[in-house]
């Protein structure tokens, strides 16, 4: 094997060049034009192979050199929720990358980017090209030109969901790629899903069929229902006219919910209890114990995602949102006018009269005031938030990480 850094040979078992302390895998950075964006350019390269965009003298680009530099007057049109200390900014329709103390990851010149799971983003590039880069930025693997990512995450138990043009059926098909680029579960059902850390199990989907779960190696480890959702340990399964129920993956036990269209149930489990609303009546219970169920006497709206630190966020009929327990009293009053979910001990809450948005813990206190257009949930101990119009990063004590 070749040292791409020093050019001597070593055996192919070594990791790293004995003479440079460097990997022996052959590394790759993007190209800096916004035109061509290739994303496999050798690592020690001058020009693009592509193009010939001239790299800078120190064989770094120009985007790896802005990389070294704090941008904190960057003016981000969006900036997502923080994953793995990564989050996907937007400027003037183009996306990129941004760490959580406002390094850049990314320029905002391609044409998608996913946020960071397991330590790699897919990019796709104007070329609909799809590769990956990791936490620096760099290009570590190259998507055949055949695949699109077909996922909001990108790798999850080391796979990720990919589509593949069929022509014998004339449409798309869906399989898995490894962070090889190995196509180790055919792209052969109509739609996959994520696999879920928890599980190790994925929902696929075969035409006229239905859909059933499917373990990392492609094997059916269910019947095939109507719908399934999976969300912790347990099986949501959606089987009208027959039957909805909550399947606990490790013991095998089944817990039946209304007969209703899967329409007309919304669901969310969280922290092994789960909830639901049919007709505007929400129910909570400990799936543990699911003959012991607690309804909710207001009208609901809206209940937002599932119980976090104990606390479900619900938004009534009546307009006023707040936070209730498995039992479905009310823990923090009715008196805003939205929630979200608690991270990092703080939850986003919106103010009845000014509309602003500010910051309460599992107390109920206000820790950060009402004073911002837009707020989003804590994550990594820091949240995007808009003020007078313009995107900037907090963290939980409140203080501008980066603009």
């Amino acid at each position: 094997m070749k040292c791409p850094h020093c050019g001597q040979e070593h055996p192919d078992d070594f990791l790293l060049c004995p003479y440079t302390g460097k990997s022996l895998k052959s590394q790759t950075k993007v190209c800096g034009n916004p035109n061509c964006q290739y994303p496999n350019v050798p690592i020690e390269a001058k020009f693009c192979p592509r193009c010939g965009w001239k790299f800078a003298q120190n064989n770094k680009s120009g985007k790896e050199e802005n990389h070294n530099q704090s941008h904190n007057n960057y003016s981000f049109d969006i900036i997502g929720q923080f994953n793995e200390g990564i989050a996907v900014t937007v400027k003037n329709g183009k996306y990129g990358l941004v760490s959580k103390n406002g390094k850049i990851i990314l320029d905002c010149i391609y044409k998608s980017t996913l946020p960071l799971s397991e330590g790699l983003s897919a990019v796709e590039n104007e070329n609909e090209e799809w590769f990956f880069v990791n936490c620096q930025g760099d290009a570590v693997l190259l998507l055949d030109k055949a695949y699109n990512v077909a996922t909001q995450v990108g790798f999850n138990c080391g796979l990720c969901a990919v589509m593949k043009w069929d022509n014998l059926s004339n449409r798309y098909l869906y399989g898995f790629v490894d962070k090889k680029g190995c196509e180790v579960i055919k792209c052969k059902y109509s739609w996959v899903n994520d696999f879920n850390q928890k599980t190790g199990l994925a929902v696929a989907e075969l035409e006229n069929q239905g859909q059933f779960v499917i373990n990392k190696l492609g094997q059916r480890q269910s019947d095939f229902f109507s719908s399934i959702e999976i969300a912790d340990n347990f099986l949501v399964v959606y089987n009208n006219p027959k039957a909805n129920f909550i399947e606990n993956r490790i013991t095998g036990e089944r817990t039946f919910l209304p007969k209703v269209n899967p329409s007309d149930l919304m669901i969310g489990i969280g922290e092994g209890l789960c909830s639901y609303v049919v007709n505007d009546k929400l129910v909570c219970f400990d799936i543990r114990y699911p003959d012991m169920r607690y309804s909710f006497k207001e009208r609901i709206y809206y209940f937002y995602s599932h119980f976090s630190n104990g606390l479900l966020a619900v938004k009534t009929r009546g307009n006023g949102a707040g936070f209730i327990d498995t039992k479905c009293n009310i823990i923090i009053p009715l008196i805003y006018r939205n929630v979200k979910d608690f991270t990092c001990g703080l939850a986003a809450v919106q103010s009845q009269e000014t509309l602003k948005w500010g910051y309460i813990n599992i107390k109920g206190e206000q820790v950060i005031d009402f004073k911002y257009d837009e707020a989003s949930q804590f994550n990594d101990d820091v949240a995007s938030v808009t003020y007078e119009g313009y995107q900037i990063v907090i963290d939980i004590s409140d203080t501008i990480i980066f603009s």
